[in-house]
């Protein structure tokens, strides 16, 4: 249903779901435990119910973002070591069997491996070192047995999802392509031997067992059953190539596939009837071992016929035999005497085994004890190995930080130098400035004595000034030589008034100047000060 409405783009109604629907399979993925008992498989479906929403999510750009911040690094982790570590398929390797127990969750199992790597190939890049993660475990041969496994499976999505892990993985240096390519190549090799044996054993079964399954049938009767089984073949093959025929008819005369990816059905198809074209070559070589099989009975029972006639004869002859044997049993009963000494001492001797075969059980118990060891001290091989992959890793940083902080340290020494050897020329200026700042002070001292001067001359000017006017007022008379003495000193009062207004700006420029120089001794101290503070704080640390 989500995958329909993905496809139809009503990504608008999806997520208020999606909000709802993420925690649950959160929280369904955080039991990576799998009970024991027919819980198992029913707990390994429900992972790989869940975790196929969670890709099925994530297959969308937009949903992307919200299932990696609810899929964690860790939990993905968790679910494949937990597989990993209990499943019998990677543990078992070669000599794992498929089992017809309802309990076993062996191969629900491998599902949650591949999913999860799926999950885990769609979030590389939205999920922090998931990518560190999904690449460590490519690159080690701990997935081979699950990779082979769900390739030859059969299954649609398993050989999917394992070729895009190949196609992904077989670009790193490390990827242990060779190893799985032989690990496929032998699990072929087991299951062409296994339905070999198969073969054989139909074929060449025991003629105890033929006499017991047919020698009370007519023949005429087993040929019906094999022509009844021949037809139902051909009849269910019949009904096959006709299914085949009318999706190339419908495929040809141009109906539309719901599923945009018609190229990928076209070969599960192709697949689907290759293996159906494999499978049919199988049961025609069956079919023929049947038919051999039923010639070999047919001659069994006549051969088994003879054989009762020969045993009535023999049976007339044991007749007489057990007469003579009467004669002999006095003899056999000494042969028997001697028979229970020789029973009590096989006794004695089974006795003797059966102490030498619990003794080779405790070996066995031993063994396996040991095995299991052996099993995990291999685990924590690899995971110290990963450990000293990752330290060493640390280690080139590290390496790498202290050669950067080492020339940094370099460089903050020459900057220093160059402070230290500018903090010295801006004390030698600093001195400098004070000199030509105490030269200046003199000078101001000397203008404002000046100015003082020029004051007093000023008054003294006044007052003559107001004296002249008196004299004006009392000397009326003398009016044109006093007219040129009050111009003389009317010049004298303005060349006065010109001198001190030329004072004044020298004066207010001095003033200015020793403004900027006490600016300028505040910045040299605010340096000096500042320069202090580095050059202490350095001899500190």
């Amino acid at each position: 249903m989500y995958e329909e409405i993905l496809d139809q783009g009503l990504l608008n109604s999806v997520s208020p779901q999606t909000d709802q629907v993420l925690p649950v399979i959160r929280v369904t993925l955080s039991g990576c435990d799998v009970p024991e008992g027919p819980m198992g498989r029913k707990h390994c479906i429900k992972l790989i119910k869940a975790l196929q929403l969670a890709i099925l999510f994530a297959s969308d750009d937009m949903l992307r973002p919200l299932v990696g911040a609810v899929i964690s690094t860790e939990l993905c982790t968790n679910l494949i070591e937990y597989q990993l570590c209990n499943n019998s398929i990677g543990l078992k390797g070669m000599r794992w069997k498929p089992s017809h127990d309802a309990d076993d969750w062996s191969e629900d199992g491998v599902g949650v491996i591949l999913y999860t790597l799926d999950l885990m190939m769609l979030l590389r890049k939205d999920v922090k070192n998931m990518d560190h993660h999904f690449t460590q475990l490519l690159q080690g041969q701990r997935l081979i047995s699950y990779l082979s496994y769900g390739l030859l499976s059969g299954i649609r999505d398993y050989v999917h999802i394992v070729l895009k892990i190949i196609s992904y993985g077989a670009p790193l240096p490390e990827f242990p392509i060779i190893v799985l390519g032989d690990n496929v190549a032998a699990l072929v090799c087991q299951q062409q031997s296994r339905v070999q044996n198969v073969a054989d054993s139909e074929a060449t079964r025991t003629p105890s067992s033929l006499l017991t399954d047919k020698e009370n049938i007519p023949q005429s009767h087993l040929r019906g059953l094999s022509h009844q089984k021949s037809q139902t073949e051909h009849a269910s093959e019949r009904q096959l190539s006709t299914s085949i025929d009318e999706l190339i008819a419908k495929m040809q005369n141009g109906l539309q596939l719901k599923d945009a990816r018609a190229s990928e059905i076209i070969s599960v198809y192709e697949h689907k009837l290759q293996s159906l074209q494999t499978k049919e070559s199988h049961l025609q070589d069956l079919l023929e071992a049947k038919a051999l099989a039923m010639s070999q009975a047919d001659r069994l029972i006549t051969q088994y016929r003879c054989r009762m006639a020969q045993n009535e004869a023999e049976a007339q002859k044991l007749r007489l035999l057990l007469q003579e044997s009467e004669k002999r049993s006095e003899d056999y009963r000494e042969q028997l005497n001697e028979a229970m000494l020789e029973q009590e001492r096989l006794s004695n001797d089974l006795e003797q085994m059966a102490q030498d075969n619990a003794r080779l059980e405790a070996i066995a118990e031993e063994h396996k004890e040991l095995s299991e060891a052996y099993t995990e001290q291999t685990q924590r091989l690899e995971n110290n190995q990963r450990a000293l992959l990752t330290l060493k890793a640390e280690h080139h940083s590290l390496s790498e930080m202290h050669e950067m902080l080492r020339r940094h340290n370099e460089t903050l020494k020459q900057q220093y130098d160059v402070a230290s050897q500018q903090l010295i020329e801006m004390e030698e200026e600093r001195k400098n400035q004070s000199k030509l700042l105490k030269e200046k002070e003199k000078e101001i001292v000397d203008l404002n004595k000046a100015l003082r001067r020029c004051e007093k001359d000023l008054k003294k000017v006044t007052k003559e000034r107001d004296e002249l006017e008196c004299a004006i007022d009392t000397m009326r008379e003398n009016l044109s030589s006093t007219e040129q003495a009050k111009k003389e000193l009317q010049r004298q009062v303005s060349a006065l008034e010109l001198v001190c207004h030329q004072h004044e700006q020298a004066l207010k420029e001095k003033e200015k100047i020793i403004r900027e120089q006490k600016e300028n001794i505040e910045k040299h101290n605010k340096i000096a000060a500042l320069i202090h503070d580095i050059t202490s704080g350095k001899e500190s640390a």
